[in-house]
């Protein structure tokens, strides 16, 4: 199985780790912005509620906050950082 991480917990960034995780790959959720990293776990979890998934695959989502960790596994990165 292939282990994903995710650059930007922002807009696109928690949707695309949704998107990942319900499909039941392991997501490393990264953002460097600590509120918006500490605001996607429910966030992620509101998509799995309107979308009427299975919560269970929330526990498919790791949230970091350091970087290298968050790529450390991974076999394919998103980038979803905004310029601002």
């Amino acid at each position: 199985m292939s282990n994903i991480a995710v650059i930007g917990a922002g807009l696109m960034g928690h949707g695309i780790a949704y998107i990942f995780a319900q499909a039941g790959f392991k997501v490393s959720l990264h953002d460097a912005h600590a509120p918006t990293l500490e605001s996607a776990p429910k966030r992620i979890e509101s998509l799995f509620e309107l979308l009427g998934t299975d919560k269970i695959r929330l526990a498919n989502v790791e949230y970091c906050s350091d970087f290298a960790k968050a790529v450390a596994s991974a076999d394919f990165v998103f980038e979803a950082v905004a310029e601002k």
